[in-house]
């Protein structure tokens, strides 16, 4: 199954049949688990997110989007692809933000440092890079890539996008570090 679309040269690459097996599996896994839980919980809100895929790239030079991006499903009732904004821009700190915005009831009050998905988030950021809708680039340099949806003529605003960074590192520093409650000065 996994070799169908394959030419001649690409059947003869044991790396690549192993991770494309890899990947089958998993996908099919997944498959049947999600249907199984539907039919037991058809309320369930399905929500999934891959690893950065530079340990296993398919490719043998990668874009940095093509390396560093991650996938993300989420599915289940209500959840239509017309909800979401175009040309959103999220990482895996924009997570409980976006669940809790799709579960929680209107107005339901909750603090994250991430911003939800379904919101229209028009910027991301993790340890090491940032992507603003259309640009992504390395954190805390000037190394930068267009993506398909970049608007011509747009450039990064660097030092904006280095305050952003340095903001949700410390509080994330502090948070890990503190708990979650500032001292009152």
């Amino acid at each position: 199954m996994v070799a169908g679309g394959l030419d001649d040269e690409q059947l003869k690459d044991e790396g690549l049949l192993t991770a494309l097996g890899h990947y089958w599996y998993a996908d099919r896994t997944m498959n049947d688990f999600i249907a199984a839980m539907r039919e037991k919980a058809p309320q369930s809100l399905f929500v999934v997110v891959g690893d950065h895929a530079n340990r296993l790239n398919l490719e043998a030079q990668p874009d940095m989007f093509r390396q560093y991006a991650v996938p993300l499903i989420i599915s289940g009732p209500g959840i239509d692809r017309q909800r979401w904004p175009a040309r959103t821009a999220g990482s895996h700190i924009d997570l409980a933000a976006t669940i809790i915005d799709l579960v929680a009831p209107a107005g339901w009050p909750y603090h994250s440092l991430g911003n939800s998905l379904a919101s229209g988030n028009r910027f991301a950021v993790n340890y090491g890079w940032w992507m603003d809708a259309g640009m992504m680039g390395v954190t805390h340099s000037r190394e930068w890539l267009a993506l398909p949806d970049h608007l011509p003529g747009q450039t990064p605003d660097f030092a904006a996008i280095d305050s952003r960074t340095d903001a949700v590192r410390a509080m994330s520093y502090w948070r890990i570090r503190h708990g979650q409650f500032l001292k009152e000065n």
